[in-house]
């Protein structure tokens, strides 16, 4: 009975001992791979706008810069008519056609330069006034033209006694007219330029044909 009593407190302290022995941490071991990336979460709200901020100080002027080169005067003033047809009044001695024009006046005349052209559409030549038609080698009648206040007029003259005044019927014979503002007419737009010549007139100063 004595031997009996002596082992159990021999078997707990073994347990103990066991117990304490199990409990005790050993080291941290190597870490281990890193996990996939998770998915992105939703974009969030855009916050409101923030308050404008203060204008800031004016800078300095620059400096002037140089003075430009004088340039021609331009060629946007310029009138004129599109081509129209001729429509002579009646007359023995002399017939005239008055076209309206607003701008022709004695102010703008006083340095305006003035060109009448007419075209004969069975040929397509076109001629400045004075133009005198000629039938053979005779002349017949003088096609010219003046101006008045706000009035362009166009006269045809019998030359020949023997014949009757030629009437430019207006299913051939055209007219136009060009005005030419003093200060356009005397710069370098029409230095050179034939002004009997409308096609080169048109080209320079950038009218329709």
């Amino acid at each position: 009975m004595k031997s009996f009593n002596i082992t159990i407190p021999l078997f707990a302290l073994a347990l103990l001992l066991g117990s304490n022995a199990c409990e005790k941490e050993g080291p941290v071991g190597p870490s281990g791979p890193q996990g996939e990336q998770g998915v992105a979460g939703p974009k969030g709200a855009t916050g409101s706008t923030g308050p404008k901020g203060a204008t800031g100080a004016k800078g300095a002027t620059g400096a002037k810069g140089p003075k430009g080169d004088k340039g021609d005067p331009g060629t946007a003033n310029v009138i004129y008519s599109d081509w129209a047809a001729i429509q002579l009044g009646t007359g023995t001695l002399s017939k005239v056609m008055n076209i309206g024009v607003s701008e022709l006046d004695a102010s703008m005349m006083a340095s305006a330069t003035l060109l009448v052209y007419v075209r004969s559409l069975s040929t397509g030549w076109v001629t400045p006034l004075p133009y005198t038609y000629v039938v053979g080698s005779q002349p017949k009648t003088l096609l010219s033209h003046r101006y008045y206040n706000h009035v362009l007029q166009l006269l045809a003259v019998k030359v020949d006694p023997n014949s009757t005044i030629y009437n430019f019927p207006g299913n051939v014979w055209q007219y136009r007219y060009v005005i030419i503002p003093g200060g356009i007419s005397a710069s370098a737009t029409l230095k050179n330029v034939d002004l009997k010549d409308f096609n080169a007139v048109a080209t320079a100063l950038g009218i329709h044909l």
